[in-house]
């Protein structure tokens, strides 16, 4: 994966993984997907933190609760500083992070990603 467009058919062929609930593949692929991104593109680049945020909703679909808040954390940060608070994938990406927190029962936590929703 060598160029931003190779990528991005990557990630659909994972997302396609993924709806059809093959897990291990969609999740080996997307982890290959978010390497790629962050080398090539930047972390800070739009396209590498949708990339993580595709690969967190592919653990929480196997129960990788752990896996998906860590880079929910980085992403929910890295989405506000590149995208702004109130884009709309900003806006997702902090709405899954609260709800992972709630998975994990950490409730104030949550509460705290839904307030800066309606902030």
């Amino acid at each position: 994966m060598e160029h931003p467009e190779t990528i991005r058919v990557a990630e659909n062929l994972a997302l396609t993984y993924h709806s059809q609930g093959q897990w291990r593949e969609a999740e080996k692929l997307q982890a290959e997907v978010l390497e790629q991104s962050r080398r090539l593109l930047g972390m800070e680049h739009p396209d590498t933190i949708e990339a993580a945020g595709s690969l967190a909703a592919i653990y929480c679909a196997g129960d990788g609760w752990h896996k998906a808040c860590n880079l929910l954390e980085s992403a929910v940060q890295l989405s506000m500083q590149v995208l702004g608070k109130h884009h709309p994938y900003t806006q997702n990406v902090t709405k899954e992070l609260s709800l992972v927190y709630e998975e994990l029962g950490r409730s104030e936590e949550s509460q705290e990603m839904e307030d800066v929703l309606l902030s």
